[in-house]
């Protein structure tokens, strides 16, 4: 029995939906598309894991556009918030329930395609909506934008509707939108971005390779629309970081330390490979148990040896406010582990930001690990009182 199309309203008809789904990187890519494209004046609206931000709000808006009325009621609302264009990142799971059938989308973002991959090795870990399933939704005239491999970007086009046609973006030097680095180090990176002919500079806090590309693909999204590259690359350098997507933990201290909250084992391995090639001194990980488990469970330790130098795993419960042994030993070897990171050090906190409206508030009397470490970092860098100064 075929299901019912939704009737969606004319105001959500004439916005622009540009859909960004992949293995990794979607998060970030929608951020940085929508901050390219507000550079330029648009006005625009995202709805991600971080929740939904209409133009105007400051804080993300906590969302569950999990099903097709929810995803309706939201785009509706940035369409009366007067959004010409809506960025919504697309899991997994809602490609697996068909939830873009509703829904033709302007414009298609697919970061990168690991399940793709492995179901062509015939591997069984295939998931049910992989990214290729989304070409669909692309409306007559869309565009696919991806950073996909040849071989993944080849299933894509195989797929693509009459009339639509395919941007790519990447590092490598057969893209639309690619880029060339020129320096790097764990406090920044800068490449130099060229596309139909325009070369311009881009400086970038957050310096892992994973976001380089992420940023590219934003900037192809913002050249879909006829921005200048320029403007496209300012709105991404002004949007800075990605909330709890390796995002820079800095109150002045030595060493270099980054929030993450990665959804899979394969955004952890590579943001972990990138973290390796610019770390001089020691590369540690101190780990949220909930997280652990969800992106791997017994497959965290060795994926995690294979780059670091040493693995902290807190329990939930390491600031209860009564705490068992194995939780003040547990912040024991947090803090010894913090206090001894120098220059050359580069430490990666994974935790602190969950699904945006899944994930359930800490109980009472405890505290995100991220939390935990902010205020370990401000509590080292304050400065002594005058008494003890005077001592």
């Amino acid at each position: 029995m075929q299901r019912e199309r939704l009737v969606l309203r004319p105001t959500i008809r004439s916005m622009r939906v540009i859909g960004i789904t992949g293995t990794s990187g979607k998060t970030t890519t929608s951020w940085l598309a929508a901050a390219a494209l507000a550079e330029a004046g648009h006005e625009v609206g995202v709805l991600s894991d971080l929740g939904c931000l209409a133009p105007g709000d400051r804080q993300p808006v906590a969302s569950t556009y999990g099903s097709r009325l929810g995803l309706a009621a939201w785009l509706g609302q940035l369409a009366e918030a007067g959004c010409s264009h809506a960025v919504v990142e697309v899991s997994s799971a809602m490609l697996a329930h068909d939830l873009l059938a509703d829904v033709e989308l302007d414009t298609l973002v697919v970061t990168n395609d690991v399940t793709g991959r492995l179901a062509a090795r015939g591997s069984r870990r295939r998931a049910p909506g992989a990214p290729a399933t989304a070409v669909a939704a692309l409306q007559p005239g869309g565009v696919l934008v991806t950073g996909c491999d040849a071989t993944a970007r080849e299933r894509l086009e195989q797929r693509l509707p009459a009339g639509c046609h395919v941007v790519t973006a990447g590092l490598a030097d057969t893209c639309d939108m690619q880029a060339a680095a020129v320096e790097g180090n764990l406090f920044g990176r800068t490449v130099l971005v060229s596309s139909g002919g325009q070369l311009a500079p881009l400086t970038l806090g957050t310096p892992v390779v994973s976001f380089v590309r992420d940023s590219l693909l934003a900037a192809a999204v913002a050249g879909r629309y006829g921005i200048p590259l320029e403007v496209a690359l300012r709105g991404i350098e002004s949007a800075g970081g990605v909330p709890g997507r390796v995002e820079r933990l800095d109150v002045g201290q030595d060493a270099a330390l980054f929030l993450d909250a990665p959804t899979s084992g394969h955004a952890l391995a590579t943001t972990l490979a990138s973290l390796r090639r610019l770390t001089r001194g020691r590369l540690v990980v101190i780990a949220e148990e909930p997280l652990v488990e969800r992106i791997g469970g017994g497959r965290f330790g060795p994926l995690v040896a294979r780059h670091c130098d040493g693995c902290i795993v807190a329990p939930a419960t390491v600031l209860a406010d009564d705490p068992a042994d194995a939780d003040v030993a547990a912040y024991a070897r947090i803090d010894r582990l913090l206090e001894s990171l120098g220059p050359d050090d580069c430490g990666l906190v994974l935790g602190g930001v969950g699904r945006s409206g899944t994930r359930p508030p800490a109980p009472a009397g405890r505290f995100p690990l991220a939390m935990l470490v902010r205020a370990w970092l401000q509590i080292a860098q304050a400065p002594a009182p005058a008494d003890r100064r005077a001592a």
